[in-house]
């Protein structure tokens, strides 16, 4: 059996998938799913997304919450914008089950996970950002802003910077 150096996985990781940040684990009763919308990443520069998604980390009520992922940028001011269209409800989603970024095309609805642990990797990849400019990566609830009792989940981001200088941080 081999074993690598973890600088070799991550180098090999960065390579295939982009530079990676996750959030800490957002509680569905104070955080997600409760509000309009959340900034879970704030993107500075330009980056192209290689992977968006959300997992589960417990199981999730049976409130019928929808999720899409939506851009804003404070510099220049853009009004928020859908990355995807709204996810299915994520009624009594399982832990390890994801909400994901589709970044085929925008607006196309983020998908969530038809079994908990296995998800698809997405079609496509998207350019969020600015030149020098300033914006978050949102969770955005559906209109209703329909409140889920239980669950939490983490988000993690893949991407590859593309202007000098771009990052992406965790809001949380």
């Amino acid at each position: 059996m081999r074993s690598y150096a973890n600088s070799t996985v991550e180098v090999s990781e960065v390579l295939n998938s982009g530079l990676r940040v996750e959030t800490g684990i957002a509680v569905c009763t104070t955080t997600i799913f409760k509000q309009t919308s959340v900034p879970i990443f704030t993107v500075y520069g330009v980056i192209r997304i290689s992977a968006l998604f959300g997992e589960a980390t417990t199981v999730f009520s049976a409130d019928a919450a929808k999720g899409r992922f939506t851009f804003t940028s404070s510099d220049p001011v853009i009004a928020e914008a859908n990355m995807s269209a709204d996810s299915a409800v994520v009624t009594s989603l399982a832990k390890g089950t994801r909400l994901t970024l589709q970044g085929d095309v925008v607006g196309t609805a983020a998908v969530i996970t038809a079994s908990a642990g296995i998800s698809f990797w997405p079609l496509g990849k998207m350019i969020v950002g600015t030149n020098g400019g300033t914006g978050t990566i949102n969770l955005n609830n559906d209109g209703a802003a329909v409140s889920v009792a239980t669950g939490a989940m983490q988000f993690v981001l893949c991407y590859t910077p593309l202007s000098d200088g771009a990052y992406a941080v965790n809001v949380f």
